[in-house]
């Protein structure tokens, strides 16, 4: 499953719709299962440096263990953080809010989205954005 699944969504992340190329600069906002792989891939396709950005203390000792420079968004701003690593390194900044990247993968996901909307805006079982047996969109009404 991890392989025909969750790899492939994440190489996909990284190769195609952020179109990672070697000695790019590489922020992916998430660190978990797809956030992790979208790290590697694009550090499998040459990234010079791939930034993971989490709040957990596990996903971003992972993001480390696989070479990846974790960024602990409970430490503050998080484009400041890889901002300042790239001062620290030598590299070149832009004048661009996030100059420190090239690319930007997203891989943070509903759940995290959910906790900070207000109950009535979350998704439902029932909502047509989420359909369950009951509702399902090929379904007649």
């Amino acid at each position: 499953m991890l392989l025909a699944d969750t790899f492939v969504t994440a190489w996909h992340a990284a190769a195609t719709l952020a179109s990672v190329e070697p000695g790019d600069t590489v922020a992916v906002f998430g660190a978990g299962t797809i956030g992790l792989l979208s790290a590697y891939s694009a550090l499998i396709r040459g990234a010079r440096v791939v930034y993971c950005v989490d709040c957990v203390d596990a996903r971003l000792d992972k993001a480390g263990e696989i070479g990846a420079v974790p960024i602990d968004s409970r430490r503050g701003d998080p484009v400041e953080q890889i901002r300042e690593d790239r001062a620290r390194a030598g590299l070149p900044l832009g004048e661009e809010k996030l100059s420190g990247a090239d690319k930007v993968i997203d891989a943070v996901g509903f759940q995290a989205h959910d906790r900070e909307r207000p109950e009535q805006e979350r998704p439902t079982r029932s909502s047509p954005t989420r359909p369950s047996k009951a509702n399902d969109w090929t379904s007649a009404s």
